[in-house]
């Protein structure tokens, strides 16, 4: 009972808190970083509870009031990536992100917002989307290469989504270029959509080794999901679903199933229409494809549901 009592009064307290950073903002003419400061704190705390459409408004509004350039820049992309998040399609986070690329500086910012933007623009204009990736890539590869192959695959991928597997190839070889010529080892991302991208324009035995390497993206995948932060890295989605696709093509049906089921578990956690979208989606579509049909039928209605 005590227990109870004593999480109800912690409840009251923090909605108290958020109305006083509400009514703070709401009488605010002019930027105030303290006001600022409290809505942000609102912010990551509706994040952490799930609450992703919350905590965007609530850095939106934060980034309203901060007096400067990169504090309110920063506020606005996680505005834009909570606002995803929540309903990819979303207008508003399109044009946070937009705002925010307007005056960010700063390069790691700048390629966030790059990521965001561009994943987001490929849900209203593909072909915009696709040549805006590749020419961001190509201004990247000489001081960025792995970011640069990155952007690129991406574009492969979101151009293989759409059944254009030409354009997906040439993105793919692009991306393949400036991760070859960096230190590190290629992100398995660029690898696996390589081998995807060969495989949808008929070069089997090429693909063949390429897709060996999803296993560890499907592992990254799931470390990302399983991460105790309420925003996975951008482009997880996408990477869970290229992870997914290549292990259905190798009949490593089990494999993708706990792929997709971290990814799955993270969403409703979090509450990511979005995500939630998809992952019911790929769920219901191994069980299909592993002739579990009692257990395909309520993800695949979830799925249709939520689209």
């Amino acid at each position: 009972m005590a227990a109870s009592l004593s999480g109800t009064r912690w409840c009251a307290r923090r909605r108290i808190t958020s109305r006083r950073a509400w009514h703070l903002a709401e009488a605010s003419v002019a930027p105030d970083e303290d006001v600022a400061g409290a809505l942000e704190a609102v912010g990551e705390d509706a994040a952490r509870r799930g609450g992703f459409e919350a905590a965007a408004a609530a850095y939106e509004r934060a980034a309203t009031l901060t007096p400067g350039r990169e504090p309110r820049v920063r506020r606005l992309c996680l505005a834009g990536q909570y606002a995803y998040a929540f309903a990819a399609a979303s207008r508003g986070a399109s044009a946070l992100a937009e705002e925010a690329l307007r005056e960010a500086r700063d390069d790691d910012v700048r390629f966030e917002l790059q990521l965001l933007h561009g994943l987001m623009l490929f849900l209203v204009d593909p072909r915009v989307a696709y040549r805006s990736m590749l020419d961001e890539a190509d201004r990247l590869e000489g001081h960025a290469p792995q970011r640069a192959a990155l952007l690129a695959a991406i574009a492969s991928f979101q151009a293989l989504r759409r059944g254009d597997a030409p354009n997906a190839l040439e993105a793919a070889e692009l991306a393949r270029v400036p991760a070859d010529g960096a230190a590190e080892p290629a992100d398995p991302f660029i690898v696996v959509a390589a081998g995807a991208a060969l495989l949808a324009n008929g070069r089997v035995d090429e693909a063949g080794p390429l897709l060996l390497t999803a296993g560890e993206l499907a592992r990254r995948s799931e470390q990302a999901y399983d991460s105790d932060s309420s925003l996975p890295a951008w482009g997880s989605a996408d990477r869970t679903i290229l992870a997914v696709d290549a292990l259905i093509v190798m009949g490593e049906l089990d494999r993708a199933a706990t792929c997709a089921a971290s990814a799955d578990a993270w969403a409703r956690r979090h509450g990511s229409l979005a995500a939630l979208t998809w992952t019911s989606a790929y769920l219901g579509r191994v069980d299909v494809l592993a002739g579990r049909w009692t257990g395909a039928r309520p993800a695949l209605a979830e799925a249709d549901r939520l689209a």
